[in-house]
């Protein structure tokens, strides 16, 4: 395959499956960096060569992803790995040459399990136990906490998927209950979910419910910027 074949079927392979990259052009290679896999993830092509280079913390993530690269590597003649202890980090280099479509789509769509499930677990769905008043409450503090220009960055995708999910449900107690049964549902069918979405699902039934005037506090407090519609 010639180097722009490659560059595609890379492109085609992330956005398929939903993750989220830039991609960086330099001196005759080509770099993706992707979110939401491991602590850093980096895709490397030049030529028919392509390398991925991943990044972790935890000791347990460093084990799982070297058994899920040495059956690869058993699956794949094409395929090698490598990790290195740096400090704190434990970096795992792959490497897949010659470029092959099958080995690249397994090798990211085992990735992409592995550390989806993971990034989910991070976000448990709520006690039943805490009432939809206090849980609200707390949302709206944590949601201050995020900086400034990430909030105003998100604004348009918490509006929307508040119309999506949440435009019908008009008390406290229903957009809590709708929240907790749509991140059930996420958890439970992780390989369809929409990451980005999923992390903002709180902030858009916290906004649904300052919009209904539910919580004595402003939806000019939630976004200093914010000229959007009320709707009732």
């Amino acid at each position: 395959m010639g180097k722009k074949s490659i560059e595609k079927a890379i492109e085609d392979v992330l956005r398929s499956r939903k993750i989220k990259y830039d991609k960086i052009k330099e001196e005759g290679l080509n770099q993706f960096v992707v979110h939401n896999i491991g602590e850093e993830m980096n895709i490397v092509q030049v030529d028919d060569f392509v390398s991925v280079k991943i990044s972790l913390l935890e000791e347990d993530d460093v084990k799982k992803l070297a058994n899920i690269l040495y059956r690869l590597g058993w699956t794949y003649k094409n395929f090698t790995y490598s990790k290195k202890k740096i400090e704190r980090m434990t970096l795992f280099t792959i490497d897949i040459y010659p470029y092959a479509d099958q080995t690249f789509e397994s090798t990211i769509d085992d990735l992409n399990t592995y550390f989806r499930s993971i990034n989910l677990s991070k976000y448990p769905v709520q006690s039943i136990e805490q009432s939809p008043k206090e849980f609200f409450l707390n949302e709206y503090k944590s949601f201050l906490q995020i900086p400034e220009s990430e909030r105003i960055n998100a604004l348009e995708s918490i509006l929307q998927i508040k119309e999506r999910y949440f435009r019908n449900v008009r008390s406290l107690k229903t957009i809590k209950e709708r929240l907790v049964e749509l991140k059930e549902f996420a958890i439970e069918n992780s390989d369809d979910v929409d990451l980005e979405e999923f992390f903002l699902l709180d902030f858009a039934a916290l906004f649904r419910v300052l919009e209904l005037g539910l919580l004595k506090m402003s939806l000019k407090d939630f976004f200093d910027n914010f000229r959007g519609e009320i709707r009732k």
